[in-house]
């Protein structure tokens, strides 16, 4: 990821024939290195659902589901209970909106705090095995 991507722009996936000198993706992080100075390298992770947490003056506003289709930010739900179509969002739902298991995980973070802003957000995902 360049620097300040966000919402899908300036991510590219690469694979490690395109990472091998001369490549595609060493060409692009060449690139980005020269004009930001720095890039990010995660894994490519399997994506069950996506959230974020958001405080407002340091106080924890809930969790929302966005979607991101192709990597890409397409829609944040929020105040909607969402209807549970198959099995897995049933579980998806339950960890998340019922048991409220990410709240739970983030609160001893004190994210705003770490931060530095009282009002600011965290991403969070739920990946598969």
């Amino acid at each position: 990821k360049r620097e300040w991507s966000c919402s899908g722009m300036g991510v590219r996936v690469c694979d490690a024939a395109s990472l091998a000198p001369g490549g595609a993706g060493e060409r692009w992080a060449r690139a980005a290195l020269r004009r930001d100075g720095v890039v990010t390298v995660e894994p490519v992770l399997d994506l069950l659902a996506e959230y974020s947490a958001e405080w407002i003056d340091g106080e924890l506003c809930g969790v929302s589901r966005f979607e991101a289709p192709h990597m890409r930010w397409s829609a944040t739900l929020l105040n909607q209970e969402p209807r549970p179509a198959a099995p897995l969002e049933e579980e998806l739902f339950e960890f998340v909106f019922r048991r409220r298991a990410v709240e739970a995980a983030l609160d001893p973070l004190d994210v705003p705090a770490t931060c530095g802003s009282r009002t600011c957000g965290v991403d969070c995902a739920i990946v598969g095995a």
